[in-house]
């Protein structure tokens, strides 16, 4: 029995490994093929400071201006890596504890929904192709304040950290936020001196929507700058010529940005976006859907409470998809969030979710997430990126 056990788990960590080389070679290769084309246009982004107006994709630009008079594209995009490789590593820290419990308790199945986190067309992956963009601050604030969340006393910094990811951008609000929310509650029912996590949650909650509702809607009232003002700032900032200047006008400078929006939506839909959705988003989606669902159906009060804002984050996750341009991006911060939430719980050792995992551990299910596995690592190659040359 036990050389049985050994050899089960030599497989497991050579899986593990060929999972991690995997994603290391694809993420390398997706950064230096469409991150580095990305990386000029999107560097003025960054550059939104205080200088320009107040608010929203302003944070990062104003840290940027405290710290250097000139910014070059490649100090930008160095800093953008550093971002994601920190993305990469607290993920993953947290996810570790999944593949011991998976060890430990002998369930392949739990290990190889571990090992889709990693190798997920949807997931850390796809920021490969968006080095250039503010999505992975988001993302690492997410992480941040889900870790903090679970944290004694430092709770209280995720609100902090929540307004600081809104005037980064204010998508925040509706792509990670959610899931911040979700870990917030279950903590709130699953930790002793409540009180103290439901007032650092609330106080979250309601300046994290002060804060979205600003930048949304007022923030470019304070704008400073003309348009020719703003553009020869940014050059003479980036030491070379502004390249999106279409994006910049059509955030900042025309009335009609929600038309412009709606024309983009109208073109979210085709059959590329069905195939992957289908193939590759959905599985992934109605499992986690199916796990929550089984855990609300425990009959305890406070898990029909926690399991609630579980099923609500996926749900505003899916409808952000086809509301909001760029489909991609919200299939990304969905997947990343529903993880967000199941390390959490699989990190508390929550008897519902381990009890639904141990009876997943047979040979059907085993094979079925194996499949998926091998599918979602060949569908990293098939899946074309939404941005490139």
């Amino acid at each position: 029995m036990n050389k049985l056990l050994k050899d089960r788990n030599t497989v497991r960590y050579a899986v593990l490994a060929v999972a991690l080389i995997f994603f290391a070679v694809r993420a390398v290769q997706m950064t230096m093929e469409i991150s580095t084309f990305l990386a000029h246009p999107a560097a003025t982004l960054y550059l939104l400071d205080f200088n320009f107006y107040l608010g929203s994709r302003t944070f990062i630009g104003s840290i940027l201006t405290l710290l250097t008079e000139h910014i070059t594209i490649g100090q930008i995009f160095a800093m953008n890596i550093t971002v994601y490789v920190l993305s990469i590593v607290s993920y993953f820290a947290m996810g570790f504890y999944t593949f011991k419990k998976s060890v430990k308790e002998n369930n392949d199945f739990l290990f190889l929904a571990a090992i889709l986190f990693i190798v997920c067309p949807y997931g850390l992956l796809q920021f490969s192709n968006w080095v250039g963009t503010y999505d992975i601050y988001l993302n690492l604030f997410a992480v941040l304040c889900a870790f903090l969340t679970s944290k004694k006393g430092w709770h209280w910094l995720c609100p902090v950290i929540c307004v600081a990811a809104i005037f980064t951008h204010y998508a925040f609000a509706f792509s990670f936020y959610p899931a911040v929310l979700a870990v917030q509650v279950y903590n709130i029912v699953t930790n002793d001196k409540k009180l103290s996590r439901i007032l650092s949650a609330a106080t979250g909650l309601i300046i994290s929507f002060v804060s979205a509702v600003y930048c949304g809607f007022f923030a470019n009232s304070t704008i400073k700058m003309t348009r020719d003002e703003l553009y020869a700032y940014m050059a003479q900032r980036l030491g070379t010529e502004v390249e999106n200047k279409s994006y910049i006008d059509s955030y900042y400078f025309q009335d009609d940005v929600f038309g412009m929006l709606g024309g983009f939506k109208d073109s979210i839909v085709n059959k590329e976006f069905i195939t992957n959705l289908v193939l590759y988003f959905l599985p992934v989606m109605l499992a986690f859907f199916a796990l929550w669902i089984h855990y609300i159906t425990r009959k305890e009060k406070k898990q029909i409470f926690s399991g609630a804002f579980f099923i609500i984050t996926l749900a505003v996750s899916i409808g952000l998809i086809f509301t909001i341009i760029e489909a991609p991006r919200w299939q990304t911060a969905a997947v990343l969030s529903q993880f967000l939430i199941f390390f959490t719980v699989i990190k508390k050792d929550d008897p519902t979710i381990a009890g639904c995992l141990a009876k997943l551990n047979k040979k059907p299910y085993i094979i079925a997430m194996a499949a998926f596995v091998v599918l979602s690592m060949a569908a990293s190659f098939l899946i074309e990126p939404f941005y490139g040359p």
